[in-house]
C-alpha cells in the first residue's frame, strides 16, 4: 500500500508537534516569546497591552529572540520587569525543523 506525500507530511508535522509540546520548558508552563501572540504576552506578569505590542513589534523588526536576556533590549523592559519575566518565559525556535 502506497502512502501519499500528504500522509507522510501530516505524520511528520504531528511528530514535530508532539516533540515541541513535550519539551521540558513548555511542560513547566513557560511561554515562548518567539511564538506567543500579543494576547498571550499581555497575560504575562508585568506585561499589558502596550508592552506586548512593543515585544511583538521588536520581534518583527529584529527577528526571533536568541536568549531571554535579549528582552532587556525591548523598550519598556527594565531590570525589574525582566526579573519577573525570566521566570515565566522561554526562548524557543519560531518553528522546529524535523531532521
Amino acid at each position: 500500500m502506497k502512502r501519499s506525500r500528504v500522509t507522510i507530511w501530516m505524520g511528520l508535522i504531528l511528530a514535530a508537534a508532539v516533540l515541541i509540546t513535550s519539551s521540558p520548558a513548555l511542560a513547566k508552563g513557560k511561554v515562548n516569546v518567539n511564538t506567543a501572540s500579543k494576547r498571550r504576552l499581555e497575560r504575562l506578569p508585568g506585561v499589558g497591552n502596550e508592552i506586548a505590542t512593543v515585544i511583538v513589534n521588536y520581534r518583527r523588526v529584529n527577528g526571533p529572540f536568541r536568549s531571554i536576556d535579549e528582552l532587556k533590549d525591548v523598550p519598556g523592559i527594565g531590570e525589574g520587569r525582566f526579573e519577573t519575566l525570566k521566570e515565566v518565559v522561554v526562548v524557543g525556535a519560531p518553528f522546529e525543523k524535523i531532521i
